[in-house]
């Protein structure tokens, strides 16, 4: 029952997102963007439907924020994909195959403005001030990445990006869910990073290892970019990518052991959404 329930909300922030876009001057597009909007495996926006509702947020509040991290996401991956070239996403040809890098490009950036605007008329102040701040962490981390030369035995490094790159909006997910509990939010805040740092980790070494043919994007991107990531380490005996993973994932749900309800739905979002995720993406050509 309660997985149907969330399914039920999960659908009401796809609605949410549509109407976003539809109300707006780049209605037109809607098609173009249906392969991408409200598809996916949405896991940030399913952390706060399902930690959310075990801290109390109200369910208006829990689609309202879900809607808004979704929409910040799919900014970021219309970006991404112009960056690295990448023609698939989702499945699909990416949107700048069809509509060109500018369009790509000021889609995102124009997502972006929805979800702020959004969340401005939401009316918290400090999960407003925290998303600016995560969204500035993603920029943070892509720069770095682009323009900066890596030192490709730095594990700590590789730490870092994948932490502000990806850990970041998984950390504005996971305070989201705290909503006014001011004692947990913090601590969920910090196991978001964590969380969000186990699947970008796990992410890296998808696009090393996987199979471009069943995935449903385009893969091998990081190395032709000479990026740092997990992959780098994937033979280094001193560091062990998937141990790492697993450590993180442990320590984010250890550290809400005094909320046990709270501790309890983030263990079952993990099992049910995205331990099978991680598990997927760690498995490919081990």
């Amino acid at each position: 029952m309660e997985n149907d329930s969330q399914d039920d909300e999960m659908e009401a922030v796809k609605a949410l997102m549509r109407a976003l876009i539809t109300e707006s001057s780049v209605a037109p597009l809607i098609g173009e963007l249906s392969p991408l909007l409200g598809v996916g495996k949405m896991l940030r926006g399913r952390l706060v439907l399902a930690v959310g509702n075990a801290s109390g947020v109200a369910e208006t509040d829990r689609i309202t924020c879900a809607a808004v991290i979704e929409l910040s996401h799919l900014a970021t991956l219309l970006h991404d994909d112009v960056l690295d070239n990448g023609a698939l996403r989702r499945g699909n040809p990416a949107f700048w195959v069809a509509k060109g890098a500018s369009a790509a490009i000021l889609m995102g950036d124009y997502l972006l403005c929805r979800a702020l605007k959004m969340m401005t008329n939401f009316g918290d102040n400090r999960l407003t001030g925290t998303l600016v701040d995560m969204l500035q962490m993603v920029c943070d981390a892509e720069l770095e990445q682009e323009m900066l030369l890596c030192d490709e035995d730095d594990w700590e490094q590789c730490l870092s990006v994948a932490r502000r790159k990806t850990g970041s909006l998984f950390a504005f997910a996971a305070t989201a869910c705290a909503g006014a509990n001011v004692a947990l939010a913090p601590i969920l805040f910090v196991s978001g990073f964590d969380l969000g740092t186990a699947y970008q980790l796990a992410d890296d070494l998808l696009d090393a290892r996987g199979d471009a043919d069943s995935s449903d994007k385009t893969l091998g991107q990081d190395a032709r970019r000479e990026k740092l990531t997990a992959a780098t380490f994937g033979d280094d005996a001193a560091v062990d990518p998937i141990a790492k993973i697993e450590e993180l994932l442990k320590r984010a749900e250890a550290r809400l052991a005094d909320w046990p309800l709270v501790q309890e739905a983030w263990s079952c979002y993990t099992a049910t959404y995205f331990k099978p995720v991680v598990s997927l993406f760690t498995a490919v050509g081990a």
